[in-house]
């Protein structure tokens, strides 16, 4: 996500106890959590060119916010609870807006097309139709999953179908080798089951997560972990 909401009050009082090395360092890492939807690998040498200090310097800070519960590890991920509340809530506004644009875009397409038959003006509008449905392969494929993880699909699904195919499909679109997308599907379908994962990839899809597998596994990762710790 390349933008979210910050509240000055908040974030001024959530860091009154950490230094200003500390509150640069917890800014840069947030920031790059939300660049990077959650999935933040536990590395020490990357966070520190990230939050711009020597990787000594930033263990240092790593600790004072572990211990102060503005940050957690999590199967070698960092969490943050604020940032996962602004992905969720300004990830919905975001798609919401992407959802009207697309909307609007899809009505002037047809709006155009009725005025070529209208003409008798041959169109092919095949080729519209597969892209359209192009960028909702996961979704339409697991039936458009509903809030509640229900399909509103009338027709039975497979879903060891949909997860080593079209689920498969999208992290190969995303750049992941068949092997590798096969091991993974499986290795988190054992981990949350049939009907979580699906909608966990659904919803990476929906997104438009730039790196599909982190955010899969962290998503993965918060469902079959108990309890969450509080931050800022």
């Amino acid at each position: 996500m390349h933008f979210f909401t910050a509240f000055p009050d908040a974030w001024l009082s959530g860091t009154a106890d950490l230094s200003a090395e500390e509150t640069g360092c917890f800014w840069n890492l947030c920031c790059f959590y939300m660049l990077k939807d959650g999935a933040v690998a536990d590395d020490d040498q990357m966070l520190a060119r990230v939050c711009k200090v020597s990787t000594r310097r930033w263990r240092i800070v790593r600790k004072r916010l572990i211990e102060g519960c503005f940050i957690e590890v999590r199967e070698g991920f960092v969490w943050q609870a604020k940032c996962e509340e602004r992905l969720e809530k300004d990830g919905k506004f975001s798609t919401s807006q992407r959802d009207k644009v697309a909307k609007r875009w899809a009505n002037r397409r047809a709006n155009s097309l009725n005025n070529n038959k209208s003409a008798n003006t041959p169109v092919d509008t095949a080729a519209y139709t597969s892209t359209a449905s192009a960028s909702t392969s996961v979704a339409r494929a697991t039936g458009a999953i509903a809030p509640g993880g229900l399909l509103t699909s009338a027709a039975p699904i497979n879903p060891a179908g949909v997860i080593f195919d079209q689920c498969r499909t999208y992290l190969e679109s995303c750049g992941v080798k068949e092997q590798d997308a096969r091991s993974l599907l499986g290795k988190w379908r054992s981990k949350v089951g049939e009907g979580q994962l699906i909608e966990i990839v659904a919803d990476a899809q929906r997104r438009s997560i730039s790196e599909p597998v982190g955010w899969i596994m962290k998503a993965v990762a918060a469902r079959t972990s108990t309890g969450r710790v509080g931050a800022i």
